[in-house]
């Protein structure tokens, strides 16, 4: 592995420690001020915080930058984010593992006109994250499906975007 990929995975761990692991209150300003780690998300806005062990959520503001010719928060943002906030879930379980996503299945429920902030929300149960990685640990790959949660401040319904994420473990050589 080249310096330039070392260094690269190196800050995105630092970014990820920045967003769920730091002091609440430095959140929104260490995430601003890394903003740039994630060059798909530069500027948006997004901000992750965790919730549990197994569980994340992350804003993506309504804002004129993030919205689309519909005047509705971009359906590609929310893409971009919700597989930023998969990768940081994964970061975090498996902090001394690399690893890369190698591909993915996407599918998006969106029912609701998406003009307001909104938040995403990843929950999943232990013993689904046991069973993907003592599957992952036995073949140096699995996959694992995600259910991102898209809720609105003021509204009951909730939109959903499905991912499905075959991972793989990555060999350093030394």
């Amino acid at each position: 592995m080249n310096f330039y990929k070392m260094t690269t995975e190196k800050l995105k761990e630092l970014k990820t420690w920045a967003q769920v692991k730091s002091p609440k209150p430095l959140q929104p300003a260490l995430s601003y001020a890394l903003d740039w780690l994630a060059p798909e998300l530069l500027g948006t806005g997004f901000r992750m915080m965790e919730v549990s062990d197994f569980s994340l959520k992350a804003t993506v503001p309504a804002r004129a930058t993030n919205f689309d010719f519909q005047q509705e928060i971009h359906q590609g943002l929310v893409l971009n984010a919700s597989l930023e906030l998969c990768r940081a879930f994964l970061q975090k379980q498996m902090s001394e593992s690399f690893f890369q996503i190698t591909t993915s299945e996407v599918s998006i429920s969106k029912k609701q006109k998406w003009s307001q902030d909104m938040e995403l929300l990843l929950e999943t149960e232990q013993s689904a994250i046991d069973d993907f990685f003592m599957d992952f640990q036995r073949h140096k790959k699995n996959s694992i499906d995600f259910d991102i949660k898209i809720k609105f401040e003021k509204s009951k319904k909730t939109d959903v975007v499905k991912l499905k994420l075959n991972i793989e473990k990555t060999e350093l050589i030394a």
